[in-house]
């Protein structure tokens, strides 16, 4: 259950920068049009959030596919942007 396991470190972080982002999840984690886009699932899996690091919130925006997620980040990251 890649979903569960990110669920669970993120359920206990205390981030406050992406570099406390990257000390947990490392290269599986990059950011994009703002947006935090984590790996998940051997990389078969994209999660993308918003991450508010004064109160050490998380909004899912969207869970997708690896191919899904390109779609989303064709044109410059239109899609990406948008959601």
């Amino acid at each position: 259950m890649p979903l569960k396991a990110w669920y669970g470190t993120a359920e206990k972080a205390t981030w406050s920068s992406f570099d406390d982002v990257k000390r947990d999840f490392g290269v599986r984690v990059d950011l994009a049009e703002g947006k935090y886009v984590f790996d998940i699932g051997g990389n078969k899996y994209r999660l993308i959030c918003l991450i508010d690091f004064v109160r050490h919130g998380v909004l899912v925006l969207r869970v997708c596919t690896h191919a899904e997620y390109d779609e989303l980040n064709k044109h410059g990251g239109k899609g990406l942007k948008a959601l």
